[in-house]
């Protein structure tokens, strides 16, 4: 069936069973969001019943889908929402999200209607996959345990945590860009993620490429881009920080550095070492003798 902007209608049902979190209303962090737009935001999880619906929303509205699903409509479509999108509901529009069976598990956020969500504006609302989740997730969970803490430095990581959510929030809208073109993001940096825990692997262009489902010239196209570098350029950079890393805390040989950073031999690595930093992995390490453990 079509979606009809009939359907949607101002409504807030919140069925037995739901549980909720919300940012807290009263210290320093809410006064951080507050300054920066965030009106309010929080960690839900919600049951079959709940139905959320606003003809003409007041502010932004941003629902992270961590597990579970829900389904959304808008004037113009309806679908599912699923873990690892993002629902973006701009002020001025309407929609409607609600929870058939299981249970749907979000962070959400209420926004501003102006700076620094300007970009928002005028936009119609639809999903697409998140790019801040998991960090905004961690940053929520964080604020909200602190909130119901005391002692030393509370206050402080109650400060942190809500600057790490604006600055989250920012990095997912600040760069507002088409859903093809977010997704396509999130897949590169992604893989830099994945590339950066395995740097063993004896990763080729060709490979990197692939596991995007890019061919190599459109990679290196999007990796200069995004990255601002080439491919090859990101992969050196990602091995020597870690060779650094390695130099400075662990007194290990340079052949297991190597081995460790994805060089066949210790010659190549301190080739790429000298060429990278200036200086041999030997003279680096001993400038920083302190350090290595």
């Amino acid at each position: 069936m079509a979606a009809t902007i009939s359907d949607i209608s101002n409504t807030c049902i919140i069925p037995e069973g739901c549980r909720e979190q919300f940012l807290p209303s009263r210290d320093d962090a809410p006064g951080i969001l507050a300054a920066h737009g965030v009106w309010s935001g929080g960690l839900s999880r919600l049951v079959p019943g709940y139905d959320y619906g606003r003809v003409s929303s007041p502010q932004h509205i941003l629902e992270f889908t961590v597990d579970g699903a829900a389904q959304y409509l808008t004037g113009a479509s309806r679908g599912t929402l699923r873990a690892g999108d993002v629902f973006i509901g701009p002020a001025e529009t309407s929609f409607r999200y609600w929870v058939e069976e299981g249970h749907w598990t979000s962070v959400w956020f209420c926004l501003r209607n102006g700076e620094p969500w300007a970009d928002l504006i005028g936009k119609a609302p639809h999903i697409r996959r998140a790019y801040v989740l998991d960090a905004l997730g961690a940053a929520t969970r964080g604020l909200l345990a602190e909130s119901v803490r005391s002692g030393p430095f509370t206050a402080r990581l109650r400060e942190l945590f809500a600057e790490q959510i604006v600055l989250l929030l920012r990095r997912e809208l600040g760069s507002y860009s088409t859903p093809r073109e977010s997704a396509l993001r999130n897949r590169i940096h992604a893989l830099w993620e994945h590339v950066n825990a395995d740097l063993a692997h004896p990763w080729s262009v060709d490979e990197l490429a692939g596991r995007v489902n890019l061919s190599p010239p459109h990679f290196h196209r999007v990796m200069k881009r995004y990255l601002g570098m080439s491919p090859r350029a990101a992969l050196i950079e990602l091995r020597m920080k870690r060779t650094e890393e390695l130099l400075l805390t662990r007194a290990i040989p340079l052949k297991t550095i190597a081995d460790l950073v994805g060089y066949a031999t210790p010659f190549a690595l301190s080739k790429a070492f000298a060429r990278y930093k200036g200086t041999s992995p030997a003279a680096f390490r001993a400038q920083h003798q302190g350090g290595v453990g």
